[in-house]
């Protein structure tokens, strides 16, 4: 088997639905070997029926699994272990990928010595983006576009709505971190760039292929303020569980230069707030990360 592309799901059915019909609407050559793995994250809505009319529809190879440890992680790792393509392609249910998606990954792992590659996610708003969302807030939205040219990354920083692995990658550097990832009420995210910082810490190599799109359908919901605050607060929160005893001076577990940093960044917002600066918004959600971050230092020691 050639590729395996995962598709991990909780209560989408409707986007879901779109999702599958770009992909079966794919230009794929007759000769590929490939699957599709749909993991079902204990969804309560029509999800499984939405799949079920697929595996009806098309001939090729479509798996439905459902994996009951909620999370995101436990969820990809789960399409890890039961895919049998040498590559697996990544992608969520709330997007629409491009015709020539599938066939980019493939031609271009064939063309290049890579563990990973990651691609454009360009955005389809469901209603006109609010002026006050920028483009530097782009990335809470699982958002990337680096360019029209291929160019191999230093940083970890492309996102699983778009990402091809070598499977080979897995065995060697390990699964995705169920410490981190989406779960339930929670925000929390990491669990790619995580996996992709240790391929670079060990040498391997990720590249950035702008030709491998996919279209990232952004709802209403998540253009409103209060959903980029819950992010940062969950974001800043999982960092303070994860950086497990810290050893240096601190005031009940939070880092002394934590607090300095929460200072600054009310400051900063402060000082922006009351000039009327457009950017404020962009302040207040860095001081909304760094208290995030205070929280679950306090967790963390206290349970």
């Amino acid at each position: 088997m050639e590729l395996s592309v995962i598709i991990c799901t909780y209560n989408r059915s409707a986007s879901l639905k779109r999702t599958l019909e770009s992909i079966t609407a794919s230009f794929i050559p007759n000769e590929l070997e490939w699957e599709l793995l749909i993991v079902d994250n204990n969804s309560k809505d029509n999800t499984k029926e939405i799949v079920e009319s697929f595996q009806k529809r098309y001939p090729f190879r479509i798996f439905y699994m459902k994996e009951e440890k909620q999370g995101l992680s436990y969820a990809r790792n789960r399409g890890i272990r039961e895919s049998q393509g040498r590559l697996i392609a990544f992608t969520d249910d709330d997007t629409v990928v491009d015709k020539n998606w599938i066939t980019t990954i493939v031609k271009t792992f064939a063309e290049h010595n890579v563990q990973c590659i990651g691609g454009k996610i360009l955005p389809v708003w469901e209603k006109p983006a609010p002026k006050w969302l920028s483009e530097e807030l782009y990335d809470r939205l699982a958002l990337l576009d680096y360019g029209d040219v291929p160019f191999y990354l230093i940083k970890p920083l492309i996102w699983g709505a778009n990402l091809a692995v070598r499977t080979e990658a897995f065995e060697k550097y390990g699964l995705f971190s169920t410490d981190r990832g989406r779960q339930p009420n929670k925000l929390y995210s990491g669990e790619e760039t995580y996996f992709l910082s240790r391929v670079l810490e060990e040498g391997g190599t990720i590249l950035y292929m702008p030709d491998a799109i996919v279209h990232h359908c952004v709802s209403a919901e998540r253009m409103r303020k209060m959903y980029f605050r819950k992010w940062m607060f969950h974001h800043g929160q999982l960092y303070g569980l994860l950086l497990g005893d810290y050893p240096y001076r601190n005031f009940f577990g939070i880092p002394d230069y934590a607090i300095s940093k929460f200072r600054t960044d009310t400051t900063a917002f402060l000082r922006r707030l009351l000039t009327l600066n457009e950017k404020s918004f962009v302040y207040q959600l860095q001081v909304i990360e760094s208290l995030g971050f205070m929280i679950g230092r306090l967790k963390y020691k206290f349970g």
